[in-house]
């Protein structure tokens, strides 16, 4: 009776992927979706390069091409088509929360959320340029001749960033 047993497969549950964004990517997000219009300056900015997450770049261009389009954005509705969960339950869980800048401040705040956006990208980039060239020093000098110029690019632009935000501090 005993010797038929066959013990069941122990359930292996998949890894649940965190869906973390930082906090000015949060910010971001909050002004967009309670100034949804934020979109257009965002686009400008070319801001949904810098995003990671694909759930919120595909939110971001459903909602840029109803602005766009001239029509009222349906946040709900883009919502609703949208697949990844975790951006669905991460965007709802962002139109409740309430602001914590003054109107008046909303573009300022939201222009100092996007450069801390393209600052972290350029940052992450010069970390992983610096680590590609340290693997191709030795292997690889064409490669790594090229890598050291897209480097230098970065670096420009972070200073461009950095001197932006010395003048506006002064």
């Amino acid at each position: 009776t005993g010797e038929n047993f066959i013990p069941e497969e122990p359930q292996i549950r998949p890894a649940v992927r965190q869906f973390f964004v930082p906090g000015y990517v949060k910010q971001i997000f909050v002004f967009i979706m309670q100034y949804p219009e934020m979109v257009e300056r965002m686009h400008l900015r070319e801001g949904h390069k810098y995003l990671t997450q694909p759930g919120l770049i595909a939110f971001f261009l459903s909602l840029y091409r109803e602005v766009e389009g001239g029509r009222t954005p349906n946040v709900d509705r883009i919502l609703t088509g949208l697949e990844d969960v975790e951006t669905v339950a991460f965007l709802r869980g962002l139109q409740s929360l309430p602001l914590v800048v003054e109107p008046e401040r909303v573009q300022e705040a939201f222009d100092d959320a996007m450069s801390r956006l393209e600052r972290g990208a350029l940052e992450a980039q010069r970390a992983r340029l610096n680590r590609e060239i340290q693997a191709a020093f030795s292997v690889d000098p064409d490669r790594c001749a090229e890598l050291s110029e897209e480097l230098s690019r970065v670096r420009a632009e972070l200073n461009r960033l950095n001197a932006g935000e010395a003048e506006g501090a002064g």
